[in-house]
């Protein structure tokens, strides 16, 4: 005698099938079937709700069951982390804050490198400061050798007594016409760019800048 189920159902295999065996597994069909019943509507009415409280550091959450109107806790709990700042002298900060500023200067770093090599490649080119031997601007950006050529260090060397300003060859620049077929006046030419290029400005977008320097000049720095 073997019993199984099927699609809900139960099936009965005997050899030697009696009253009292008929009414046995006719009762055990009976509880199947009341228990499939009771178990079907207590999926269908009762409903699993799960609470999260978030905090700075921690979380708290909570499981429970509502059924026909009346809840009933299953499971709670809470976790609690360390917190995601740092606190020096009563002041948070990020703990990433101090890495990133690092991270920040060397790219300033780095960048503005680039843009003096970058240039120095362009001023060479059109002979404006003193040629460089060989790879030297590259072994400037790979490396960190600063090239130090004699001709090259007197280029960009300051000596107010020999009259070797880099602000004075800017004011040069902009208040006299420079004959680009002598090298010396090119030369002076690069130097001025050079120079601006080590200390960028910037321009400023506040509105009151043109109370200070008058509206004509204001107008004429936004046009550049």
């Amino acid at each position: 005698m073997l019993p199984f189920g099927h699609n809900g159902l139960i099936v009965i295999r005997c050899r030697n099938l009696t009253f009292a065996k008929l009414q046995f597994f006719f009762c055990i069909s009976k509880f199947f079937r009341n228990f499939t019943a009771i178990f079907n509507k207590t999926l269908k009415t009762m409903e699993r709700i799960l609470g999260i409280d978030t905090g700075t550091n921690s979380l708290g959450w909570a499981i429970i069951d509502k059924e026909n109107g009346e809840s009933k806790l299953v499971a709670k709990g809470t976790n609690i982390f360390t917190e995601g700042v740092k606190i020096e002298k009563g002041i948070e900060s990020s703990k990433a804050s101090e890495r990133t500023e690092y991270r920040s200067l060397r790219k300033h770093y780095w960048r503005r490198k680039i843009r003096k090599i970058r240039l120095l490649a362009v001023l060479i080119k059109h002979e404006m400061c003193p040629p460089l031997e060989g790879d030297s601007l590259r072994q400037w950006r790979l490396k960190k050798v600063y090239p130090t050529s004699d001709a090259f260090m007197s280029w960009q060397r300051t000596e107010d007594k020999e009259d070797l300003n880099p602000y004075r060859f800017r004011y040069i620049c902009l208040t006299q016409k420079l004959d680009l077929s002598d090298t010396s006046q090119r030369y002076i030419l690069g130097r001025a760019l050079y120079h601006l290029n080590q200390r960028r400005g910037f321009l400023s977008n506040r509105k009151e800048l043109w109370f200070d320097v008058g509206e004509e000049t204001y107008t004429a720095l936004v046009r550049i």
